[in-house]
């Protein structure tokens, strides 16, 4: 027997923790001195043609790490590779145990109906006891029909403890799918394109390291079901901007264009929230046409861009300037002008790059106009912004 199962313990404010890692798979986390606890390891040992071993690896050191986060409310979905051990019934209820999400409970029976054999459920719920991997797999979100805890392998008092601890912190189902984008941003983490992806970015923001390409594709999907559903969840769009993660704000403009039919000039100022915070070029690019677009069949857009084109934070004034880039014959040329007039005289770059960004933008369908503009503003305007939009006239 050259392989072992790694064993090591964890005290916790409700009681001790044993880990046990086979080939790089959590197989064992349970209460050290629970009920039937040499019943369970010896099942595990015997299926697995093995002994246990003393030693904290790697994945039990990170398994300890989301532990610890999960008691203290700061985690809701673990990211462990697990390994379960048991026949075919209990593996399928363990795995419908998986599908009870952080802060909800069922019934013995209910969980019974949900694989398809509600007379089962007493053999449901000596499954649930047989469960040696507490807290991933929640078989603590399980309670009797009348509403009392009914049993639990590490005492009641911890399943008590559980269940009131994910009431405390279950913050509704916006964050649900918040876990759902960050565990598919934490599994496909790239530490190589992370590093050179915040360089690019000047070091302001955090990576997982996600190419673009991939990141869309790992929640297109989401995104579809999203829009069927035609109601944007702002609470949800909250808290993924407030991420430290680039890649959060990125999905949120992405969710916003997705769901650009569904969006009102109402829905303005909670976007501007957005293009206030986490600010630079990459998502303030963005946010311009996702306002620009309101603006196409909503005309106080035009009013309120005429004020962002004066506010003191240039960012916004750059989403003004900016806002009907690709128009072509839609473009509101009085606007543009006004707009870029209200913004001579600055010296910083991003806004004399936008102003001749979008005369160069709309150059491309009226030459002569933005040919016109810069002959009477030239004096006026910075020589980054005449070079600009005169590159293709």
């Amino acid at each position: 027997m050259s392989k072992k199962i790694n064993i090591s313990y964890l005290k916790t404010k409700v009681g001790e923790l044993v880990f046990g890692s086979f080939e790089g798979k959590i197989c064992i986390l349970d209460f050290r001195y629970r009920k039937k606890r040499e019943l369970v390891d010896n099942r595990i040992k015997r299926y697995l043609g093995t002994e246990f071993v003393e030693v904290e690896d790697e994945i039990i050191v990170e398994a300890k790490r989301q532990i610890v986060e999960y008691l203290k409310g700061e985690r809701k979905i673990f990211n462990i590779p697990i390994l379960t051990i048991g026949t075919s019934f209990q593996k399928r209820v363990w795995k419908e145990l998986m599908n009870i999400n952080y802060g909800e409970t069922i019934s013995y029976l209910e969980l019974a109906k949900r694989i398809n054999n509600p007379r089962a459920f007493r053999a449901v719920a000596s499954a649930n006891g047989a469960n040696a991997i507490a807290l991933v797999i929640p078989c603590h979100r399980v309670i009797s029909s009348d509403g009392s805890l009914g049993g639990y392998g590490g005492g009641l008092e911890a399943k008590k403890f559980f269940i009131e601890l994910e009431n405390k912190n279950f913050w509704g189902k916006f964050m649900e799918k918040y876990f759902k984008i960050k565990e598919l941003f934490e599994q496909n983490r790239d530490e190589e394109n992370a590093v050179a992806q915040a360089k690019y970015m000047r070091n302001k923001f955090l990576f997982y390291g996600i190419q673009t390409p991939k990141r869309k594709l790992l929640y297109r999907d989401f995104l579809k079901l999203e829009k069927k559903k035609g109601i944007i969840d702002w609470n949800f769009l909250d808290r993924c901007y407030s991420d430290d993660y680039r890649e959060f704000h990125y999905f949120v403009i992405d969710y916003l264009v997705f769901m650009r039919n569904f969006l009102t000039y109402e829905d303005v100022p909670k976007i501007f929230v957005y293009i206030k915070k986490n600010q630079w070029w990459d998502t303030i690019d963005r946010f311009d046409r996702i306002v620009g677009n309101i603006g196409l069949y909503d005309r106080r857009i035009d009013d309120l861009m005429i004020k962002w084109s004066k506010d003191e934070d240039f960012w916004v004034r750059r989403v003004a300037i900016d806002h009907q880039l690709l128009r072509k014959d839609k473009t509101n040329i009085k606007l543009l002008e006004e707009i870029i007039v209200n913004n001579f005289g600055s010296d910083e770059f991003f806004i004399n790059k936008s102003i001749g960004w979008s005369l160069r933008d709309y150059s491309k369908t009226n030459p002569n106009w933005v040919r016109d503009f810069i002959e009477k503003y030239e004096n006026r305007m910075s020589k980054l912004s005449v070079r600009e939009a005169s590159k293709y006239i």
